[in-house]
């Protein structure tokens, strides 16, 4: 086999790989992923916005006679996750960079503003992912959160969160299918591929930027779709009679 056929090797996904993350009528598997995923954040952002445990996060209060601020459980889970190891034990943060972030966040009293960020950080995830809206990006701020979590040695369901949340996002074409996003996807699009809310160029009879990347990268000049060419065209003759 000479050097030309060794470089035009392509290896394909495994079967059933490519359906399970392209494919709309899968999308019900993934809302279990979602309503899982999302009945997880929302229910641990709504503790820690109403009721008695919120006391400590995002309001102040007096628990057992004692005055306590908001803030105060995200300060002391930070400084259970700084403390000395013990003799012969690991520390519980593995990483000095990262023992050296939550440090400065101590140092700068910063759970006052931090924990109401976390806690409607971790219900708005909930809520989106349960209405199967923006699911790629509230997976993403699902998977940044457990990773943070995991990062303070945190497990608990971090681990199957964060496993979920890439998952999601290896599937955000077809994930929210089954919701919002069946509808929302098409509007909205992609950083890469802007939806049809933003595509002011094709609205104006242009090719869009898409199909103008494309058609420069091959070489060619960029075309309109058959039916904007004609409806160009039609308009020209009306013009010109």
């Amino acid at each position: 086999m000479d050097r030309t056929q060794r470089q035009s090797w392509t290896f394909w996904s495994p079967p059933g790989a490519g359906a399970l993350l392209y494919r709309p009528a899968l999308g019900y598997l993934w809302l279990i992923v979602r309503l899982y995923l999302g009945w997880q954040w929302l229910t641990a952002g709504w503790h820690k916005l109403t009721g008695s445990e919120s006391i400590g996060w995002v309001h102040s209060g007096v628990v057992n006679g004692k005055a306590v601020h908001s803030g105060d459980k995200l300060l002391a889970f930070w400084r259970h996750a700084v403390a000395p190891a013990q003799p012969g034990s690991m520390p519980q943060v593995g990483f000095g960079w990262y023992r050296a972030f939550l440090h400065a966040l101590i140092d700068h009293h910063a759970q006052g503003w931090f924990a109401p960020l976390i806690a409607g950080s971790e219900f708005l995830v909930g809520v989106l992912l349960i209405l199967g809206a923006f699911t790629a990006v509230a997976a993403g701020v699902g998977a940044l959160l457990n990773f943070n979590y995991m990062l303070a040695g945190s497990a608990s369901l971090n681990p199957v969160l964060f496993l979920g949340a890439l998952l999601l996002l290896a599937a955000w074409r077809v994930a929210g299918y089954v919701r919002l996003d069946r509808w929302l996807l098409p509007a909205f699009g992609s950083p890469w591929q802007p939806g049809w809310l933003f595509r002011r160029g094709s609205a104006a009879g242009q090719p869009d930027p898409q199909t103008r990347r494309l058609h420069r990268a091959s070489g060619r000049p960029a075309r309109l779709p058959r039916r904007l060419a004609s409806q160009r065209r039609r308009r020209t003759a009306l013009v010109q009679d």
